[in-house]
């Protein structure tokens, strides 16, 4: 997930384990674990290719995400909405990471607002394909700031408790980022 390949790129198994000095057995496990959480994809007879993103796909990842946040928020009362909100906040503040890992840790944080366990991990799963599709995109940086924006509205609604507020913010927040990414990758039109 560090851009070193891209989606649609084929994988090599034998220069993988080479290079980063595991056994070929060791790729095939890893290639199987990142296949099922949809990070590669396996073509019979052609070999394993990081996986690429269709307007289908991008809107499935959105929808899986919208209403897992969205569902996440409303579940919360006051009290717990405030110290999501105040835990947004300070990722949104921590200097110390990229804009794209702040905008990974706003998301899966809104996630665990669940306490779901199960619908966390999906949501980690997502989160992952996202990164990668966001990989692809040529603006990606420029992405990240534009969503970054929409960030601290959301967690500032959350807290002083405005759990419907939270809520459209973060609506409208997704039909902009999905927008904005399948405008990026060129499958749909600017």
């Amino acid at each position: 997930m560090d851009g070193k390949h891209f989606s649609g790129e084929q994988l090599r198994e034998t220069q993988l384990a080479t290079r980063l000095g595991v056994s070929r057995n060791t790729i095939r496990q890893a290639y199987r674990t990142l296949e099922m959480e949809g990070l590669l994809t396996h073509k019979p007879h052609h070999g394993v290719f990081v996986a690429s993103f269709n307007l289908q796909r991008i809107e499935e990842l959105y929808a899986f995400r919208r209403s897992a946040e969205c569902g996440a928020i409303l579940s919360l009362d006051g009290p717990r909405a405030r110290h999501l909100g105040s835990h947004l906040t300070e990722i949104l503040q921590d200097g110390s990471r990229t804009l794209a890992e702040r905008n990974n840790a706003f998301h899966l944080s809104i996630a665990a607002a669940s306490q779901s366990p199960e619908l966390f991990n999906t949501a980690e799963s997502i989160q992952a394909q996202l990164r990668l599709c966001f990989l692809s995109c040529p603006e990606a940086e420029g992405l990240h700031m534009r969503f970054a924006e929409h960030h601290w509205p959301i967690a500032q609604a959350l807290s002083s408790s405005q759990i419907a507020r939270a809520t459209k913010l973060l609506q409208a927040y997704h039909a902009d980022s999905f927008d904005a990414v399948t405008k990026a990758l060129g499958l749909r039109d600017a």
